[in-house]
């Protein structure tokens, strides 16, 4: 993933908070590892993720110097209630059709041409479809 100059900060630090879910489900990296991972510099990482460290984003291993996901991330996508409430209204209707059919079913949104799973009800069968809540 290249983050171009023109960039906003914000998108910056969108892929750096990113880069923790796309990269092998891997706990905590260096500034090295995302520099190399985004193709920007290390200085400018570094800065950001200082920057993110300061309101809870990010936090930092003191005893290996590497970054992980913060606990306020947790706390802001616990408040996205939204989502909740469409998941609780199509439940009924994921159980239904999941009984109708016998199938597994999921529901889904589009997100930026991706599929983002946020529901789904598993068919007792032996071919199943592969997929997680939460990712795409």
């Amino acid at each position: 993933m290249r983050i171009a100059q023109k960039n906003s900060s914000i998108e910056k630090a969108f892929a750096i908070l990113s880069v923790f879910s796309q990269n092998g489900g891997r706990f905590e990296l260096g500034v090295g590892e995302i520099s190399k991972i985004l193709k920007m510099h290390k200085s400018t990482v570094h800065r950001f993720l200082r920057s993110m460290e300061k309101v809870g984003v990010i936090e930092r291993n003191n005893e290996t110097g590497k970054y992980r996901l913060g606990l306020k991330l947790y706390e802001l996508g616990n408040s996205v209630s939204l989502k909740k409430i469409m998941v609780d209204r199509a439940r009924k209707y994921l159980e239904d059709l999941h009984w109708y059919l016998n199938e597994t079913v999921h529901f889904a949104t589009l997100k930026n041409g991706e599929v983002v799973y946020l529901d789904k009800i598993i068919a007792d069968r032996n071919f199943v479809i592969i997929s997680e809540v939460g990712k795409r």
